[in-house]
């Protein structure tokens, strides 16, 4: 392994809090366009930022490295890579604010008039929200299911690859995804009612994923080599992120190059994003980033699943639940003061205890 020393030395990266920060707000800023108190005005200004879905890309890029980063310092740290302890630090992160979003969910099912179908139950437990169309109350667990596929192939696959010791074959099976995805995604428009090839589908978004992966094992095998370029060269490696995100966001929002948009909006996001948490990671002293690690923006970055999880509860409809008049948890900008309630009730009360539980496995590990 060729790690920079920073990374080779910290145990935690914490300007992805701040991106994640990033993220989240992105999604309550796009999900507050539909509720009452949302002026409609402000979208002449709104509908020129980077979107929810981008928010979510996001999401992935961070998901794709940090997984990957981690298995692959553990395989420096001891020698070998613990798919079971993988799957346990895994479970323990995810699985409990979920179970306790679907108790809540079936609370609001019995007391209200909300509703869910069978089939979509059925998706929300084993993780294939991404491939059935649904209430929107639960419409944001696609993301979630998306991430959960993706724990279930790349360690396998990554491990397989390690086992060969042949970087080049990682890089092969990591290229699939990004060549494939907007295949994938032209079909899709083609193609909208179909199963396997879903708008949210695995195959649709991998690509984001893929290029995370991309990332970590570019900084483990050429580490001294990328950090030398942007330490030269930050703001260069800056202006072609932005660059590469500002193509497919002003293209769409003008409607204009279809046959460009619907295949590479994904790619070329996910790969302007992970340029710019690259320069991050290795220029955090850069005024651009600094931002990202101040402690309220960290703060909202460390709740962002609690976050995320809940705030689709409170950016339902009223009448979703039965309700004659629109309470003020349910409208603009208050449902956001509510989500943000639900999520530091849900981060420090059912998540925390689960992950202080996993930090003590992990280190005994």
């Amino acid at each position: 392994m060729n790690f920079p020393e920073s990374f080779r030395s910290s145990r935690r990266l914490p300007c992805l809090d701040g991106w994640r920060c990033i993220s989240i707000l992105l999604v309550l800023l796009n999900h507050s366009r539909q509720l009452p108190g949302y002026d409609s005005s402000w979208d002449a200004f709104v509908r020129w930022l980077p979107d929810g879905r981008f928010g979510v890309e996001v999401f992935f890029v961070i998901s794709g490295f940090l997984i990957t980063f981690l298995l692959l310092k553990e395989k420096e740290k001891t020698g070998v890579i613990s798919l079971y302890m993988f799957y346990v630090r895994r479970s323990l992160r995810i699985l409990p604010a979920y179970s306790a979003f679907l108790m809540v969910l079936m609370g609001l099912c019995y007391f209200t008039a909300l509703k869910i179908p069978e089939m979509s139950w059925i998706s929300l437990l084993t993780f294939t929200k991404n491939f059935v169309s649904s209430a929107w109350t639960i419409g944001h667990i696609w993301s979630l299911s998306v991430e959960e596929q993706f724990y279930l192939i790349w360690p396998f696959l990554f491990l397989w690859v390690l086992m060969k010791r042949n970087l080049k074959e990682c890089l092969l099976i990591l290229s699939i995804p990004v060549f494939l995805a907007p295949l994938c995604r032209v079909y899709s428009y083609l193609h909208p009612d179909s199963f396997l090839l879903y708008r949210y589908s695995f195959f649709n978004c991998f690509d984001s994923l893929a290029i995370g992966c991309f990332m970590a094992v570019f900084i483990a095998f050429y580490g001294s080599q990328i950090e030398a370029i942007v330490v030269r060269k930050p703001i260069a490696l800056i202006f072609i992120a932005l660059f590469l995100i500002a193509i497919p966001l002003v293209s769409t929002r003008l409607l204009i190059l279809g046959f460009f948009t619907v295949p590479f909006t994904v790619t070329f996001n996910a790969i302007g994003i992970a340029l710019l948490i690259l320069a991050s990671l290795i220029r955090p002293d850069l005024t651009c980033f600094r931002w990202l690690e101040w402690k309220p923006v960290a703060a909202v970055g460390v709740i962002s699943y609690s976050l995320y999880l809940w705030q689709q509860l409170f950016c339902t409809s009223a009448k979703d639940y039965g309700l004659i008049s629109t309470p003020w948890f349910l409208s603009f900008p208050f449902w956001i003061v509510a989500s943000f309630c639900a999520a530091v009730i849900s981060y420090n009360f059912i998540e925390k205890p689960f992950i202080s539980l996993k930090s003590r496995i992990q280190s005994k590990a």
